[in-house]
């Protein structure tokens, strides 16, 4: 039996996710259309829901907002470390699959992500390989430990 939520575009699966008030992880390959899609289809469908969005090239623009216009924030680039263990069996040769440097950016990534009280859509890059993975074992959020839905995207 069919989820009725795979009945439902993407954007419209993203807002009941959102109206929910969990936040999404968009994941898809990169160069996918993530980014476009995001800016051209999802920004304009929420703004026409009279949700108020901030859309964030990355997570290095976070602390240069304050967000209290905004009821929605979309996040490109973001990272997580969660799936990492998974990565590292792809991977077998990259131990550690982040280097150390890289793990200290995420961190502080978090520690800023950890000040959206709101829901948000976070964007995730996997390749092929890694995205069941992370479709069926991604819940929560890194950065607060709270529920997510895993959209998966991809190339319409």
């Amino acid at each position: 039996m069919q989820d009725s939520r795979d009945k439902l575009d993407i954007p419209h699966r993203i807002l009941e996710t959102l109206r929910s008030g969990r936040s999404v992880f968009l994941v898809g390959l990169a160069d996918s259309g993530k980014t476009w899609f995001a800016q051209n289809e999802l920004t304009p469908f929420l703004e026409n829901q009279d949700i108020r969005v901030l859309y964030l090239a990355n997570c290095d623009e976070l602390p240069k907002k304050d967000g209290n216009d905004v009821d929605i924030f979309i996040v490109d680039e973001v990272e997580i470390i969660q799936d990492v263990p998974f990565l590292e069996t792809l991977h077998t040769e990259q131990k550690p699959y982040f280097s150390p440097e890289y793990v200290t950016k995420v961190r502080h990534w978090f520690s800023i992500l950890n000040r959206i009280q709101k829901p948000g859509v976070f964007i995730i890059t996997r390749k092929k390989e890694a995205i069941e993975n992370f479709v069926h074992n991604v819940k929560t959020l890194d950065w607060n430990g709270k529920n997510a839905e895993v959209v998966e995207f991809y190339r319409r």
